[in-house]
């Protein structure tokens, strides 16, 4: 005869979710720069841990759907784009329009399954970007971050796009970004110095976004701004901040002004920065800047 098993304590089974079920998904995250997405041409993207392949319509605007055929899984964007904006299956060219509704089985009697269809996804054009909701609520325009300053700023004043692809979760970027702290050490000479370690911080909400406040007074100006203004201020009061849209969208302002004299006499530039999830292990990283003063 076994002999009983007396257990200390009760066993519990605990349910794992898995790391891309922890997106953030009720917000606008960037999919592409917008010249990233030509007319006539399919996009393949991963975006929380979801394929996605994004298109122009015929009259130009984005559209976005699952970049998976719910036949047998293939990649759409391998297919062919066709005219009336249906995207033709590379494997066995069933047809799925902007909404994600398959139009078209060309096989046996044609019938089309409910099941065949797929998800679409919100896309906007603002600000240079293609924006993408994939949240279960209603997608608000009026959420997305204001970056009018590309759209404002002499093209001069403009650098190119930047992009990176990160294999690190998007959280441990945004906790990069938010932290001025380390801009003395690890971009030394750059965009900070000894000078700038000491700063009055502040840290001010407003809605739903946040902003790290580091001035710096009378300090020898970080080279990054005496790149910007030859001469004028080898040294001054720093100005910078960063302002969070969570969850992860960013703008920092770093710039310098004469001691005593306002930001606004002053020079810099914004520097705009984009994360948006591909995995729980890997980000998109865009950046850009746009100089002022």
């Amino acid at each position: 005869m076994s002999a009983a098993v007396t257990l200390e304590r009760p066993v519990t089974f605990e349910k794992k979710v898995a790391p891309e079920d922890r997106f953030i998904r009720n917000s606008w995250y960037v999919a592409l720069w917008a010249d990233e997405l030509p007319a006539g041409k399919l996009v393949h993207q991963t975006i929380l841990g979801e394929p996605v392949v994004l298109y122009r319509k015929e009259d130009g605007a984005p559209a976005a759907i699952v970049d998976r055929c719910s036949h047998r899984f293939a990649p759409l964007s391998m297919g062919k784009l066709l005219p009336g904006n249906r995207i033709q299956c590379p494997y066995h060219g069933l047809e799925f329009d902007q909404t994600g509704k398959c139009v078209k089985n060309p096989h046996g009697n044609c019938t089309i399954p409910a099941a065949s269809h797929l998800r679409s996804f919100p896309v906007i054009e603002k600000y240079k970007f293609i924006w993408i909701w994939m949240g279960d609520t209603q997608a608000d325009p009026a959420k997305i971050p204001d970056y009018s300053c590309l759209d404002t700023a002499p093209a001069a004043h403009i650098t190119d796009t930047g992009y990176l692809n990160i294999k690190a979760h998007y959280e441990l970027i945004v906790d990069n970004l938010l932290d001025l702290s380390h801009t003395a050490y690890v971009h030394e000479g750059i965009l900070g110095n000894s000078g700038t370690v000491v700063a009055d911080i502040g840290v001010e909400q407003v809605g739903d976004v946040i902003t790290v406040a580091r001035p710096s007074k009378d300090t020898v100006t970080p080279g990054m701004l005496q790149m910007l203004s030859p001469g004028g201020f080898e040294r001054g009061d720093q100005h910078q901040t960063i302002s969070w849209y969570a969850p992860s969208n960013l703008i920092l302002e770093f710039g310098v002004s004469k001691v005593g004299e306002p930001k606004s006499q002053g020079t810099g530039y914004l520097a705009l920065h984009l994360i948006t999830p591909e995995t729980a292990r890997s980000s998109h990283y865009r950046f850009r800047a746009v100089r002022w003063g």
